[in-house]
């Protein structure tokens, strides 16, 4: 399998059928965690002040759902 790093992430495939039955749209606001041997990504609906905002909104991977993003 082929990965592909951009600053701090990794882009890998996830079986499109996952994310149907799973519930989570292309534009969710998502919370990862992860324990040995697993990765969990939660949609956050309804969770958005609890996201912990660094002002560093050029490499925020929610600059595009958050309302006082300065990233045009």
């Amino acid at each position: 399998m082929q990965e592909k790093i951009v600053k701090g992430f990794i882009f890998m495939p996830v079986p499109a059928d996952l994310f149907m039955v799973s519930g989570i749209e292309p534009l969710s606001l998502l919370r990862y965690s992860a324990s040995e041997g697993r990765i969990v990504i939660e949609v956050m609906d309804g969770m958005e002040d609890d996201i912990a905002c660094d002002g560093d909104c050029e490499n925020c991977p929610h600059a595009d759902a958050c309302e006082e993003s300065e990233v045009l």
